[in-house]
């Protein structure tokens, strides 16, 4: 073990303590080897631990200044966390007993401490395991944001974009017949943070499923189009063969929390799911304008208080992804709405059934295209052993009868009475 008796006695107090945004990446249950957080003058602190002392009872750490974005590529395994320490001029050392009291301290050179006592080469963040919230907090960073100002417009430009973001990452939930909400939430006054809540409205009952799965899809999710899509091949949402083991990972668990709630997809049908959630989320930051702020941290806010980092955005990031997704068109001329006088004869090819509710999606051919629609069952309490069960196992056609919608022409939807 290293002493600090060569302590720096010039430094500025508190620049390397800890006071707000505290958040622990990884603890083993009894103390935090690794957390992050801002001291009084908000400058981010990354803390790592060195050693435990058993007989003096007592834990060393090394306190480190970074910055957003190195604090966002250490969290992307772009940079390890020796890498930090040993770019740095001097560290802050910290010793504290087992109720996290201060003890000890001292400012030291880097090249001070033992090189037995730095991380190893291959110290990269590890991945978090968290119970996420479904709570998120967006603050603008740089420029104007930094002096505790902005532009009200630019702010409810920003906050509208951020909620459509929201809206089109949680759409896959209507298929599931989860009613949901979107709140905007009252930030600390100068903080610049633009909070929002989800909210799921669950009917309860004794076979009720946790949305833990959803919590954590959804951060999953935004870890992916922000920190993963940036760098992914051209192709990976284009070309079924070029999906990258992050998109796969995504796509497998959101078919899984289909399959919980007994609303079955089909591979392609989740696939397609996939993308359409990752086009239109990034679709909300297309005409962003970055006006008194250039950056943005996303950070999911736990049970307990503290602030996951999720990503930092900046104004490159829709222009550094926008090849990589298709582009969305937006209707503006009124919908002509059409609804058969009786039911008419259909054939459908189920890909997605909700086995409980009885809402679910087919292909319909006309005229030798391909159409996406959507469909009601009536008439029964579960769809378990029906015929469209056994068109969505063994992907066949079947044909049933039904009162058709149109919207300009075009069949979007059928209502079928069991």
């Amino acid at each position: 073990m290293f002493t600090t008796e060569n302590k720096l006695s010039h430094y500025i107090d508190g620049l390397y303590d800890i006071v707000a945004n505290f958040s622990s990446l990884l603890n083993d249950g009894h103390i935090n080897l690794l957390y992050t957080g801002t001291n009084k003058f908000s400058s981010k602190v990354l803390g790592s631990i060195l050693y435990e002392d058993d007989e003096e009872l007592y834990l060393r750490y090394i306190h480190t200044l970074i910055s957003d974005e190195t604090l966002n590529d250490f969290l992307n395994k772009k940079i390890t966390l020796r890498q930090i320490i040993t770019q740095s001029e001097a560290v802050f050392i910290v010793d504290k007993n087992y109720n996290d009291e201060i003890t000890n301290y001292a400012l030291i050179p880097i090249g001070d401490i033992p090189d037995d006592f730095l991380p190893l080469e291959n110290s990269y963040c590890p991945d978090f395991v968290k119970n996420n919230s479904l709570d998120y907090t967006f603050s603008l960073k740089g420029e104007l944001a930094d002096l505790h100002k902005a532009e009200p417009l630019a702010v409810s430009e920003t906050n509208i974009k951020i909620y459509n973001l929201l809206s089109s990452a949680t759409t896959f939930l209507d298929d599931l017949d989860i009613e949901h909400r979107i709140y905007s939430e009252v930030a600390i006054a100068g903080s610049f943070e633009l909070n929002f809540e989800i909210e799921l409205k669950e009917k309860q009952n004794l076979f009720s499923i946790s949305n833990e799965d959803i919590k954590k899809f959804i951060f999953d999710f935004f870890k992916y189009i922000f920190n993963k899509l940036p760098d992914e091949p051209v192709n990976t949402l284009k070309d079924i063969d070029a999906s990258s083991e992050h998109l796969i990972k995504i796509s497998t668990d959101l078919k899984e929390i289909y399959e919980k709630r007994s609303a079955f997809l089909n591979q392609e049908a989740t696939d397609q799911k996939t993308i359409d959630l990752i086009n239109y989320s990034v679709d909300a930051f297309k005409d962003l304008n970055y006006k008194g702020f250039n950056k943005i941290e996303v950070k999911n806010t736990l049970s307990n208080g503290e602030k996951l980092p999720v990503a930092l955005i900046d104004e490159n990031y829709y222009n550094n992804v926008s090849d990589r997704v298709f582009k969305t068109e937006s209707e503006n001329k009124p919908n002509e709405i059409t609804l058969d006088d009786e039911p008419v004869a259909y054939k459908i090819q189920v890909y997605s059934l909700n086995k409980e509710s009885g809402n679910g999606k087919a292909y319909y051919i006309f005229d030798e295209i391909v159409n996406k629609i959507t469909f009601h069952l009536k008439g029964k309490d579960d769809y378990h052993g029906t015929v469209f069960t056994k068109s969505l196992d063994e992907n066949i056609q079947i044909e049933i009868l039904g009162i058709g919608k149109r919207i300009n022409n075009s069949l979007k939807e059928i209502t079928i009475t069991l």
